[in-house]
């Protein structure tokens, strides 16, 4: 499992709707899943009450399409994503993510 490190996060709040909730609802469970298969708690800090809080869950987009993560108090996003389509207001299957770290020189 791996996990990125972001130190300005920039969303803003929002007020989950329906398809939302069903998506962190999807996505946390995968989570805790994980933390128990993975050992995430020990090895991420990754702990049980943070998953369940859904003020935890950002909406990110990627390639056009919008997607629920979590991200950790540490301000750590987690590598699985839940893909919504607020059109036709349904969930595809969870995803993993691979985030790359591009640095720029002025």
């Amino acid at each position: 499992m791996n996990m990125i490190s972001i130190e300005h996060l920039k969303t803003t709040n929002h007020k989950a709707n329906t398809i939302d909730k069903r998506a962190i609802n999807e996505l946390k469970w995968q989570i805790l899943s994980d933390i128990k298969t993975y050992h995430l708690d020990e090895d991420f800090g990754i702990k049980q009450e943070s998953v369940l809080d859904e003020s935890n869950y950002i909406i990110i987009e990627i390639d056009g399409y919008e997607n629920i993560a979590y991200v950790s108090e540490d301000n750590y996003v987690y590598e699985k994503i839940q893909p919504i389509d607020r059109v036709n207001n349904k969930l595809f299957p969870r995803q993993g993510i691979e985030l790359k770290v591009q640095y720029k020189r002025y």
